[in-house]
C-alpha cells in the first residue's frame, strides 16, 4: 500500500491506547458480572461464597508457551469471576534491549523506570504457569462496588487424572478398568470425583477437616462388607477425626 511503517515509538503509543481501552471495557464487564453473581447468590451476608472451577490455557501448544492464562469460573452462572495472565516475555524489554544493549547503563536506568510496568511476572516453566495462576487467584479477594467475593477453587482434574491413569496402565498391559468389582470404571471415577468435591465444599475454611473428609471418602469407597474400612462417611463438618476414623487408625 506504499505506506511507511510505524516507528517503535508510534507503535508503543498506539498499543498503550488500545491497552487502556481494553482495560476499561474489561473492568466494566467484570463489574456487571460481579453484580449479577451477587444477585444470584444473595443471602444477606456481606461475603458471598462461590463454588467455582479453575482452568488454564496457553497462547501456543506444547510446554514452551511464553504466555498463559488461568481462569476462575463460577459453577452456578458459568461466568469467569477472575483471571490471571502469566507472562515470560515483555515486548518493551525486548525493544529496549535491542536498542540500548542489555548490559548498558542506559538499559539499567530505563528498566528502573519500567520495572513496575513490566509484563514479565513468571520466571518458571511454562507448565507451572497454571499452578502459579491458581495460587495467585486463590489468594486474591476481589472487592468491587461493595461486593466481596471469596472463591474456593475446586480441583476438577481428579477425574481427568484417574482416566489418564487407566489409559496409561492399559498401554502397559495393566487393566484397572472393566466391569469387575473394585475396577476403576467410569461410574467409579465419577463417584470419587463427586465425593472429593463434596468434601471440599463442606469443609471450606478448615484444612484439617477437609483433609479428614477426603481421606474418609477414600476409605469408604474401598470398604466392603467382608472387609470394612470405615462404617460411614463423615456425617457432618467436623474439626477433628471422626470416631470411626479414629478406631480405624487405632486411636482412642
Amino acid at each position: 500500500m506504499n505506506i511507511d511503517p510505524f516507528s517503535s515509538t508510534t507503535y508503543g503509543k498506539c498499543a498503550r491506547r488500545l491497552d487502556n481501552a481494553y482495560t476499561l471495557v474489561s473492568e466494566n464487564i467484570f463489574a456487571e458480572i460481579h453484580r449479577e453473581i451477587k444477585n444470584v447468590y444473595e443471602n444477606g451476608a456481606e461475603i458471598t461464597d462461590l463454588s467455582v472451577s479453575f482452568d488454564g490455557t496457553w497462547l501456543t501448544r506444547g510446554h514452551t508457551s511464553l504466555i498463559g492464562v488461568g481462569c476462575v469460573i463460577d459453577m452456578l452462572t458459568g461466568y469467569v469471576v477472575d483471571f490471571e495472565v502469566m507472562s515470560k516475555v515483555c515486548r518493551h524489554c525486548s525493544v529496549a534491549k535491542n536498542k540500548l544493549g542489555q548490559s548498558s547503563a542506559e538499559f539499567s536506568i530505563w528498566y528502573e523506570g519500567h520495572k513496575s510496568e513490566c509484563d514479565i511476572n513468571h520466571l518458571g516453566s511454562s507448565t507451572s504457569m497454571e499452578m502459579e495462576a491458581a495460587l495467585t487467584l486463590w489468594k486474591r479477594s476481589t472487592s468491587l462496588d461493595s461486593v466481596i467475593l471469596q472463591y474456593y477453587p475446586m480441583v476438577i482434574r481428579l477425574g481427568t487424572a484417574l482416566r489418564s491413569t487407566v489409559k496409561d496402565c492399559r498401554a502397559q498391559g495393566i487393566s484397572l478398568g472393566g466391569k469387575a468389582h473394585g475396577s476403576l470404571k467410569e461410574a467409579t471415577i465419577k463417584k470419587l470425583t463427586t465425593y472429593y468435591q463434596k468434601a471440599i465444599l463442606r469443609n471450606k475454611g478448615d484444612v484439617n477437616a477437609m483433609k479428614t473428609a477426603i481421606y474418609a471418602t477414600l476409605l469408604h469407597s474401598i470398604s466392603t462388607d467382608a472387609k470394612p474400612n470405615i462404617r460411614s462417611v463423615l456425617q457432618e463438618k467436623t474439626h477433628g477425626v471422626s470416631t470411626n476414623l479414629r478406631l480405624l487408625m487405632g486411636k482412642t
